[in-house]
């Protein structure tokens, strides 16, 4: 099987948090070709990773820090 992570879009939202937009796409080892869009949202303290929380659903991960299209 063979995967890979497309990032579309990275955009910092306010001090605290980070948006990433990408796509997650490859082939199975039965060779069925996957493609899936894939958000994450990265959670920052005082400069650190705190937490990150992925969603399969871009409008969620937009809803999740303010940025509802």
């Amino acid at each position: 099987s063979e995967f890979h992570m497309n990032v579309e879009r990275i955009q910092a939202v306010g001090d605290d948090q980070v948006l990433a937009l990408m796509k997650m796409s490859g082939v199975s080892e039965g060779g069925v070709p996957v493609a899936q869009p894939l958000s994450s949202v990265y959670y920052l303290a005082a400069g650190r990773l705190r937490r990150v929380h992925v969603y399969l659903n871009r409008a969620e991960a937009l809803q999740a820090v303010g940025l509802a299209e």
